[in-house]
């Protein structure tokens, strides 16, 4: 289980924020995008495997975009999957987050 900082996991060294600190963690995405053939029994579970991440209620992960695609030689579908993984992390050296 990752730290978390206001309800995303915390990646990299966990920092020790005080009330007033001009840096703060900041909030970063990392997007994924995949294509899965459904009549491939082992993307089909991956893609299980990530739809199932969404639906978590502690979760970071967000649906971005899902495009499904027929293909009739399979009598199956292909989607394709875009979606956004959410942590807190420290800014890098000269970017900083201060309070509004």
């Amino acid at each position: 289980m990752w730290p978390r900082y206001q309800g995303i996991p915390f990646r990299g060294a966990v920092p020790d924020v005080k009330k007033g600190d001009k840096v703060l963690p900041v909030r970063v995405g990392d997007v994924h995008v995949d294509i899965f053939e459904l009549w491939d029994d082992e993307q089909r579970q991956a893609y299980a495997d990530i739809c199932s991440r969404f639906s978590k209620e502690q979760t970071n992960c967000q649906l971005s975009m899902e495009k499904w695609i027929e293909v009739e030689a399979h009598n199956s579908w292909k989607v394709m999957v875009r979606w956004i993984e959410w942590f807190a992390e420290m800014p890098k050296e000269g970017e900083y987050s201060e309070k509004q």
